[in-house]
């Protein structure tokens, strides 16, 4: 009997062929529901350093899966996986000696040509109290120890090569100097063919007069600040590999002059307000530095990694009141792109939205302007 009450052969059901009006013969619980491709298991909870692994399981006749990590990296280019294939549609892989507690969360992709792709959604716990993580022999430390070139561990895992060769390394993790003292960090990762990426403030250091940007290797990215930074308190830099992979710079510029004033280059203490104000105070005219005032408009964010046809926005927001940010890519106005909207919350705010994304694989580099109506 159909769904609705109809009732017809036995011969009928499950045949590939729709014979009940409402067409439950050829689905559950009548028929089995046809599995095209499967991860197993895709939610993994598992301790820090210990053993686990999954499959990707394709059903179909000439499918062969791929594992990949978000940032689009085969995931048997990375030193804590082996990828093994048990058959031409059948993949697995092993984390042998485990990850770490600062994986988590953690995901990798199963892509299935011409089919659905699934992700392994990888639990890792966290027995450690927050801002610390754990050692293999099971001790807690402050997380900024952790694959900064120096052991800690009794045990060194904290810098294993097996683990921080794919999270970045910054040397050094902190920095501590006065207002408009040059300072210096570096970012580098091993992982092939991937360039980081720093931002100070959610925008990109290339984008910023205060920083020289230079790259000795596709794998290092060394970020210069000439004449330092100019206002009092922490400060924190962002480098980036992928979504999953980020490691932080922290910069305190500690105050030489009274509370609520800054430090000209040439010596003499004056209250903040005249600081980036369009007009001379100090007398070596250190206040008005383009290197060290902040830029005219602010980008969030200002680097993203998607898939094709995956949404993705971002922001553009004047800092100069009456200014209206203009955005081009590849030399068009993107109003006039139909593969955009855009959306002005105010004359000085623009959001680009690229709801069905971008079709083809590679990099856009979007361009602004600031344009400012007196």
């Amino acid at each position: 009997m159909c769904k609705d009450g109809t009732c017809r052969p036995e011969s009928d059901f499950c045949n590939s062929r729709v014979d009940c009006p409402d067409g439950s013969d050829e689905r559950p619980p009548y028929c089995r529901e046809i599995v095209q491709v499967e991860v197993k298991p895709s939610i993994i909870h598992v301790q820090p350093y210990k053993r686990f692994e999954f499959e990707c399981i394709s059903y179909v006749p000439g499918i062969k899966p791929e594992a990949r990590l978000p940032s689009g990296i085969l995931v048997s280019q990375d030193p804590r996986f082996n990828v093994i294939y048990l058959s031409p549609n059948h993949l697995q892989v092993n984390a042998i000696y485990g990850l770490t507690d600062r994986d988590h969360p953690f995901q990798i992709y199963c892509i299935f040509p011409g089919l659905e792709n699934r992700t392994a959604v990888i639990e890792i716990e966290r027995p450690c109290p927050s801002g610390q993580f754990q050692c293999m022999d099971g001790r807690c430390l402050p997380s900024n120890v952790f694959c900064d070139g120096k052991s800690d561990c009794s045990d060194s895992s904290d810098e294993n090569e097996r683990y921080c060769a794919v999270n970045i390394r910054v040397t050094p993790g902190s920095i501590r100097v006065v207002p408009n003292q040059r300072f210096q960090f570096e970012c580098s990762t091993s992982i092939p063919g991937v360039s980081p990426q720093v931002t100070f403030d959610e925008r990109s250091v290339e984008r910023d007069n205060r920083f020289v940007v230079t790259r000795p290797s596709l794998q290092t990215i060394v970020v210069t600040a000439p004449t330092g930074l100019s206002e009092i308190g922490a400060h924190r830099f962002k480098c980036i590999v992928s979504v999953n992979i980020v490691k932080e710079v922290d910069v305190e510029i500690i105050s030489e002059c009274p509370p609520g004033q800054l430090k000209c280059r040439s010596g003499e203490c004056l209250p903040r307000a005249v600081f980036c104000d369009g007009k001379y105070d100090c007398p070596d005219r250190s206040d008005e530095d383009p290197r060290s005032c902040v830029p005219a408009i602010i980008i969030t964010p200002t680097t993203i990694l998607t898939r094709p046809h995956e949404s993705f926005q971002f922001e553009c927001k004047s800092v100069m009141p009456g200014g209206e940010p203009k955005i081009t890519l590849e030399g068009y106005p993107v109003e006039n792109d139909p593969r955009f909207r855009i959306v002005r919350p105010s004359r000085e705010h623009v959001i680009v939205r690229a709801e069905s994304g971008i079709a083809d694989p590679g990099k856009y580099s979007f361009t602004y302007e600031n344009i400012v109506y007196n």
